[in-house]
Order: structure tokens, then C-alpha cells, then sequence
């Protein structure tokens, strides 16, 4: 039996550039590091292009990596542009999500095209019978989108739009500072404006995108606007570098959460991982409860359940009737509780000798987050064989 165990910490970094852009490694090369790193979840970002996506999508589909679709524009505010992202779900309304309607359908309706972001390359640097990828990678920098349609066409798709924010370069406040105002010591508070604060305030921008996390308590309290940090790798190697941690589900919903709940963002290791990391021993991974061999009692309770459980479980919830109690007094007795005041292991009940003592006839063991497990106890409270590691 397979269990939801509830939103859990893990690393994302949502803004990664591939060799379809102007990134130097291949999807496999960023999966690899991804991996290494112990990177959860991944956004590929490339500018003005989606070409990769779906590829490491594939490759990412068992490699215990999700893989978010996103692409990167430039915008027609400030002198450098500012930059936006938009990250979309796998399925709207019904709809897949390919690279291939996301070209048509996105891309495309913004005026970005392949082919049109070649010719402008070939424009820009006046050379002959150069690959179409160098013309690619020129002209990919020289186009740009107006926000509002692309941040309106992201949303229409169910997507986040994501923009830079604080210090970072290509960021709505370094690139859109007020007039009369000197680059140097303007706090992110000056840098407002009456367009900047439109796209914040009308809904535009969902999630902003920083180097420093000490910037993001101005846009919750300002805006209500949650705030990541990422890595913006072009470089493998660069890849997961400050990246944040969030607390949900690895899926393209799981992060809608942090719309609503910043508090599920963290720019350092939560305590919770670190207290696991120094007492394995301590954190419960699984609950394995079975019928023992042999056994004779035509109902069928507990019959071969294994339930995974939270590291941060701090309370079982359920209707009447649900098990609540029979979970928690089962957990109690395989790590040896010394509070034994059980509500579901009771002679009354579990326990009751008659018509057959279904406690003899089930056991259950713990399997804690070291790989080492718990001593396994028939629900009369019996010890039996002690076995080490997963059964």
C-alpha cells in the first residue's frame, strides 16, 4: 500500500539556461548536476526559446527530478530590459502543455519566432554563412515582448509569471528607477514607480526572482509577493547555486502554494533537515504492519500495509473511525514508548481475547530514516525477531 506523506523540504531552482540558448550544457549534463546536488525540481528557462523542455522532460521522468516548463523574455522596460519568466503547468484545462503549443501559442502570439530571431541576428552582425545557431544567439538577445500581453498570455495557460527583482541584474528595480534618482544608494523602496508598481499591484507579477534573499521581506510586505532565489546557471557547474528550499508537493501545483504561503520558501537548509540529518535514529520513515504467517482470523486488518510518514509529523488527522488511534498506538508501541496509555490496543478492543485475539495475529515494525528498524512486535505487545534494514 503506496500513502501520500504530505508536503515535504526539498531544493528548487526554477531558472536554469540550456544549450538551446545561451546555457553551455546539454539537458543530460544539467540533469546529471541537478542529481548530484540533491535538486528536487527544475525549471528550464532559455531565452525566447522552449526547444529543450520536452527533452528533459524525458530524461528527467525517472531520474527522481521534476522538470517545470518555462522560457525567459526580455521586456520593453528599462535601458538593459527587464526580464520575466513565465512557468506553466504540464496540463490546462485539459490541454498538454508541449514545447510545441507552448511555440504556438505563447511565443509565437508575442511575435518570437525562430525564425525571425535568426534574421535579426544576421542583421546584427552582418556576416555570411555563419551556423544558424550563432544568428540564433545574437538575435535572441535583440527581441523583446511587452510584459503585460506576455505576463496576460502566461496566466491564460494557468502559468507563473516570475520576474527580477532587488539587485538582481536585468531586475525591475535596478532597470526601472525613478527619473532624477542616481544609481548609486537607492534603496529598492526610492526605486518605485507608478508602472512598476501597476504591474505588482494589478496582478502581473507573481513571484519575484532574487540574488539576495534579505530583499524579499520588501515585496511580502509591499506587494504580497513571495520571493525565490535561483540560480540562473548558464554554466553546469553553476547549477543549484543559491537556490531556495519549498515546502510542497514536487509538482508545477505544489509550488502554486507559495502564492498563498511564503512561509513554505526557506533560503536556508530548514532546521527540521538538519535535526534529521544529526538524529537518523530518531526520525520515523515507515510503519510496516502485516498479518503474521500462519495467521487464522478470517477479517482482514492491517494485511500487508506499509505507511510512510513525515519526517515532520506532528499530528494524525482523520474522521471518526479513520484509524487515528490504531496508527498512533501501533507507532507508540514498535519505538517503545513508556507512555502506554493506548485508546485502540486495549483488551476491549484490539486486544479482546474473543472470538481469536487479533493482536496475536498482526505485527509491525518501524523503519527509521538511518535504514536500521525497529525490534517487530505482535500487537499483544510480543517482541518478536529483531531484523536490521528494510524486510
Amino acid at each position: 500500500m503506496n500513502n501520500p506523506i504530505g508536503s515535504l523540504w526539498n531544493k528548487w531552482d526554477l531558472h536554469l539556461h540550456t544549450d538551446a540558448s545561451d546555457g553551455k550544457g546539454s539537458c543530460q549534463d544539467i540533469l546529471d548536476e541537478a542529481i548530484a546536488k540533491n535538486i528536487k525540481c527544475i525549471a528550464i528557462t532559455d531565452h525566447h526559446t522552449v526547444d529543450n523542455v520536452d527533452m528533459m522532460k524525458t530524461l528527467a521522468k525517472d531520474a527522481g527530478v521534476t522538470v517545470i516548463s518555462g522560457v525567459e523574455f526580455r521586456t520593453e522596460y528599462g535601458r538593459a530590459s527587464v526580464h520575466m519568466i513565465g512557468l506553466f503547468p504540464d496540463e490546462f484545462n485539459g490541454i498538454t502543455l508541449t514545447s510545441e503549443f507552448l511555440k504556438e501559442n505563447v511565443l509565437n502570439q508575442l511575435g518570437i519566432s525562430r525564425s525571425r530571431i535568426i534574421q535579426i541576428g544576421r542583421e546584427s552582425l552582418k556576416q555570411d554563412g555563419l551556423p544558424e545557431a550563432s544568428y540564433f544567439k545574437d538575435g535572441m538577445f535583440r527581441v523583446q515582448v511587452n510584459f503585460k500581453d506576455a505576463a496576460n498570455l502566461i496566466h491564460k495557460y494557468g502559468g507563473i509569471v516570475t520576474v527580477h527583482a532587488g539587485s538582481k541584474s536585468n531586475s525591475i528595480d535596478e532597470e526601472m528607477k525613478h527619473e532624477g534618482k542616481s544609481k548609486k544608494n537607492v534603496s529598492i523602496e526610492d526605486s518605485l514607480g507608478p508602472v512598476k508598481e501597476e504591474l505588482f499591484r494589478d496582478g502581473y507579477i507573481d513571484i519575484c526572482d532574487l540574488t539576495k534573499p534579505k530583499e524579499a521581506g520588501f515585496y511580502q510586505k509591499t506587494f504580497r509577493k513571495p520571493s525565490i532565489t535561483t540560480s540562473d546557471a548558464h554554466e553546469v557547474s553553476e547549477v543549484g547555486t543559491n537556490a531556495c528550499w519549498i515546502k510542497a508537493d514536487l509538482t508545477f501545483e505544489g509550488l502554486r502554494q507559495i502564492l498563498a504561503e511564503p512561509e513554505r520558501i526557506s533560503f536556508e537548509e530548514p532546521e527540521i533537515l538538519a535535526r534529521i540529518k544529526r538524529n537518523p535514529d530518531k526520525f520515523i520513515r515507515s510503519l510496516e504492519i502485516r498479518r503474521i504467517s500462519g495467521a487464522t482470523m478470517p477479517e482482514k486488518w492491517f494485511d500487508s500495509i506499509r505507511i510512510q510518514l513525515n519526517p515532520g509529523l506532528v499530528a494524525i488527522i482523520g474522521n471518526k473511525g479513520s484509524g487515528k488511534s490504531a496508527l498512533t498506538d501501533i507507532i507508540a508501541l514498535c519505538a517503545d514508548s513508556t507512555n502506554q496509555n493506548w485508546a485502540f490496543l486495549t483488551p476491549a478492543k484490539f486486544r479482546m481475547p474473543k472470538p481469536y485475539n487479533r493482536s496475536k495475529q498482526t505485527e509491525a515494525y518501524i523503519q527509521w530514516v538511518d535504514n536500521s528498524s525497529s525490534t517487530i512486535k505482535t500487537l499483544d505487545m510480543l517482541h518478536l525477531t529483531f531484523e536490521k534494514g528494510p524486510r
